[in-house]
């Protein structure tokens, strides 16, 4: 039996001052995977993908990691997309990527001890129209216990 459920979208689950802005037809939860603790509070966190996300360009998309309390609520929201507003450029993304259409948590790959993700973005041209990419997107914690986690640096892997 279900112990308990909690809603996150804008406005709705979030503790602690986090915020999270959605739009219409963001499609924010089209994707999620489950992820390590990596705020030290020994409560998991998750990464959900909003395959049509404009922040970065119409339909380009965007994958948020949350950091979870033992409620279920995001205390903290950290969205990886073409640009971050503190971290600059993240990922090249045009319009009508759609990343985050599919997501998967990784293994650590770069030997940082920490999990990576595997993002697609079934709309990327590289190579030719709607060909699709996969981004394998490397975390770095930040702040320690309490902390959250952001963006480091991406692979791609497309057609070219």
């Amino acid at each position: 039996s279900v112990k308990g459920q909690q809603k996150i979208t804008a406005g709705v689950g979030l503790t602690s001052g986090a915020t999270l802005t959605l739009a219409g037809n963001d499609w924010f939860g089209c994707s999620v995977a489950g992820m390590a603790d990596w705020d030290g509070d020994g409560v998991p966190e998750a990464a959900v993908g909003a395959r049509r996300d404009d922040s970065a360009g119409t339909d380009a998309g965007a994958v948020t990691l949350l950091f979870l309390t033992a409620t279920g609520e995001a205390r903290d929201t950290y969205k990886i997309s073409d640009a971050h507003p503190t971290d600059g450029a993240q990922l090249p993304l045009s319009q009508g990527d759609q990343l985050g259409h599919g997501l998967a948590v990784l293994p650590d790959l770069d030997a940082d001890g920490k999990q990576d993700l595997c993002v697609g973005a079934l709309g990327d041209d590289e190579g030719g129209a709607n060909r699709g990419a996969v981004y394998i997107i490397f975390l770095q914690s930040v702040g320690g216990v309490g902390g959250t986690a952001k963006y480091r640096a991406h692979t791609k892997i497309s057609e070219t």
